[in-house]
């Protein structure tokens, strides 16, 4: 992947997770954002029940990013064979394990994707 210079100073990492209740969920939104520290900054974590299904969560973080190599940086850390924009400053990233495949860093992850916000 290659690294690309973002107008953006922070990044939004939205995850899901099947979590069978909210203390679950928040304990493993504590682990990634634990795991998302020493690539950047997490600014804010926010953890949500995902209307579509009732085991689900949905995290939403917001990240500083230290350098323009956190980007690529979170993609490897979250999961192996994103669907990537590519290079530009409006660069976004999917990751979802029924059409990539592959492990994710929690088992639990289910989809993932990363853009540049504010």
């Amino acid at each position: 992947m290659a690294t690309v210079q973002l107008t953006t100073s922070r990044l939004a990492l939205r995850v899901y997770i099947e979590a069978s209740d909210f203390a679950t969920a928040f304990a493993l939104a504590s682990d990634l954002t634990a795991r998302l520290m020493v690539i950047a900054p997490v600014r804010e974590c926010r953890v949500y029940p995902y209307w579509k299904f009732a085991d689900h969560f949905g995290l939403w973080l917001d990240i500083a990013p230290k350098d323009d190599k956190a980007f690529d940086a979170i993609l490897a850390l979250i999961a192996p064979s994103w669907e990537d924009s590519g290079p530009g400053p409006d660069r976004w990233a999917v990751w979802n394990r029924a059409t990539h495949g592959g492990d994710p860093l929690m088992p639990a992850i289910t989809w993932a994707s990363v853009e540049p916000c504010g």
